[in-house]
């Protein structure tokens, strides 16, 4: 399909086609220049390609594209991967210290309730 510029889809015919050649056909005689059925353009359904796909002559120019494109994407990846450690480190360290600040304040009330127990007696 990369060979066509403007692709569509006959649903009479189930066939691929360049639109500009189907178009020019239906416009002559009525019909499918492979098939001999007829059609009309309303039986023709555009097809769209996908973005990373380029119709181009040289395919390593369009491999040399898509790698570039999953590089970027990796890399992109990786810094987001990055980030989120970094402030799962930060959320992981701010924890500890309301911990250690928790267990400390009950000590402190754990001790004042002994002396007060003490005092009581």
């Amino acid at each position: 399909m990369s060979n066509y510029k403007e692709p569509v889809f006959c649903k009479v015919t189930k066939l691929i086609y360049e639109k500009s050649i189907i178009n020019k056909a239906i416009e002559e005689n009525g019909k499918c220049p492979i098939t001999g059925i007829n059609i009309f353009k309303e039986d023709l359904i555009e097809i769209k390609k996908p973005e990373f796909i380029i119709s181009n002559d040289n395919p390593m120019e369009n491999f040399n594209d898509i790698l570039n494109k999953l590089q970027n994407e990796y890399n992109s990846m990786i810094f987001e991967k990055f980030s989120l450690e970094k402030e799962l480190n930060e959320i992981e360290t701010e924890l500890n210290e309301k911990i250690y600040k928790n267990e400390a304040a009950k000590l402190v009330i754990s001790r004042l309730l002994n002396e007060i127990n003490e005092l009581k007696k």
